[in-house]
């Protein structure tokens, strides 16, 4: 299922079985959209500049956070949110990336393991490459040759790059990422 929407969520499951029986299950689950994903890895960034000193490790979790919510504390609208909120998915896959480059320079300088966050970015912006193709797929009903071709293209785009991610390859995740949005919104 998509969910359109953040929020919480209940879930219900029934399975019949051969025999008639019936069981159910339900669980609570709790839906973040992209940006939700991106303002928590910024408020988490947030409070690793608050305890840090090296001024080496400052520098590029600043740069992550400029590239994630903008340039002058966020007052500026050139990060991944404002390409979010703009509509422009492949800006805020550029943004994300090179998010998770300041962050890999920041672990270089010293900063510790930031393995958790560079992993939300990057399946936030496969969270975004999904959107675009069901985007895709919703917008082709019935689709020619070329563009189930094509549909196939972007899924196998996707699939590869999450395999990236699992491998915490994160910068090639994006790229394959970037590919599948440019594809599926052209």
């Amino acid at each position: 299922h998509r969910y359109r929407a953040s929020g919480n969520y209940t879930i219900k499951l029934v399975v019949t079985d051969k025999d008639g029986g019936v069981t159910t299950a339900t669980k609570s689950i709790t839906v973040l959209s992209p940006a939700d994903v991106i303002r928590m890895v910024i408020d988490d960034i947030d409070q690793r500049l608050a305890t840090t000193t090296n001024r080496t490790v400052i520098r590029a979790l600043r740069d992550a956070r400029n590239n994630l919510a903008g340039n002058n504390d966020g007052s500026a609208n050139n990060g991944a949110l404002d390409a979010l909120a703009s509509g422009d998915p492949v800006a805020a896959l550029e943004k994300i990336g090179a998010a998770i480059e300041a962050l890999q320079r920041a672990e270089a300088a010293g900063s510790g393991d930031l393995n958790n966050l560079k992993f939300l970015l990057a399946l936030t912006a496969e969270s975004i490459a999904q959107g675009a193709y069901q985007d895709a797929v919703d917008a082709i009903p019935t689709p020619s040759p070329g563009q189930t071709m094509q549909l196939e293209t972007i899924l196998q785009s996707i699939t590869e790059g999450h395999a990236q991610l699992v491998g915490r390859q994160y910068l090639l995740a994006i790229e394959l990422f970037k590919d599948a949005v440019g594809r599926a919104r052209s």
